[in-house]
């Protein structure tokens, strides 16, 4: 006698893409990293980094996620590999996506001048 098997098909998937920007002072060496997972179009997770492009590979400067059981956060990366936490206080991941995408469309050159001031002042 075969018994009854049940199949389980997850429809969850990770999307991921950059967001390349542009100014007059800097131009392609600028991009915001979206990392997305999704079921059934239901948004499970987000992390949206800033990143810039510097002696030939891209750094991660600003960092929005809830990884690690820590929540909704922003890091800060330091030049000298330290890095601070500050909670993102929103009531749901949607609302959080929003908020992190947002802030980097809107804060990226003051990341940018922030990081190379303190990369240039530890030389």
């Amino acid at each position: 006698m075969l018994g009854t098997v049940f199949v389980i098909i997850l429809v969850m998937r990770e999307v991921e893409f950059f967001v390349y920007l542009k100014s007059d002072l800097y131009e392609n060496n600028d991009r915001i990293r979206v990392r997305l997972q999704l079921e059934k179009g239901k948004l499970l997770d987000a992390m949206h980094q800033y990143e810039t492009f510097d002696d030939c590979k891209w750094l991660a400067v600003v960092r929005f996620d809830c990884a690690h059981g820590q929540g909704f956060h922003k890091d800060l990366m330091y030049p000298n590999g330290d890095k601070e936490k500050a909670d993102v206080e929103v009531f749901s991941l949607e609302e959080f996506s929003l908020y992190a995408r947002q802030d980097l469309n809107l804060k990226w050159k003051l990341y940018k001048e922030w990081y190379f001031k303190l990369k240039r002042n530890k030389a």
